[in-house]
């Protein structure tokens, strides 16, 4: 892929209701990522009201070493920057940066993305 920056989105769904029929009004997220290369952070958005925003308190990039070494995972931990709506969906962008490759003949190099959950992940 050229060089530039990929965005890689997943979705959560917020239930309407948690068990004990609490209301959901936030959410920890927790986690590893591995990238191919640098993480330059999280955006979350609310479906909802349409509303996004930059996930703070993070490294930025998140894996330091530019993601150069594939097989590193990058342990993450975060709390929603943004409201939540119960039983509505959330959307949670990545922002990788793929580098230009100088020793392939045309400088693009492949980019990629791998993020695992933590059953530590919660909405309170």
């Amino acid at each position: 892929m050229a060089a530039g920056f990929y965005v890689y989105r997943t979705v959560f769904h917020v239930p309407a209701v948690l068990p004990g029929g609490v209301v959901p009004t936030g959410a920890s997220i927790s986690g590893r990522l591995v990238s191919d290369n640098a993480t330059y952070g999280f955006y979350m958005g609310n479906l909802a009201d349409a509303s996004c925003a930059f996930v703070t308190g993070l490294p930025v990039p998140i894996n330091p070493n530019g993601g150069l070494q594939i097989s590193q995972w990058w342990d993450f931990s975060f709390t929603n920057p943004i409201a939540i709506t119960p039983g509505s969906d959330l959307l949670l962008y990545v922002l990788v940066q793929n580098y230009y490759d100088s020793q392939l003949p045309d400088g693009i190099s492949p980019t990629g993305l791998r993020v695992e959950f933590f059953p530590t992940s919660t909405f309170n």
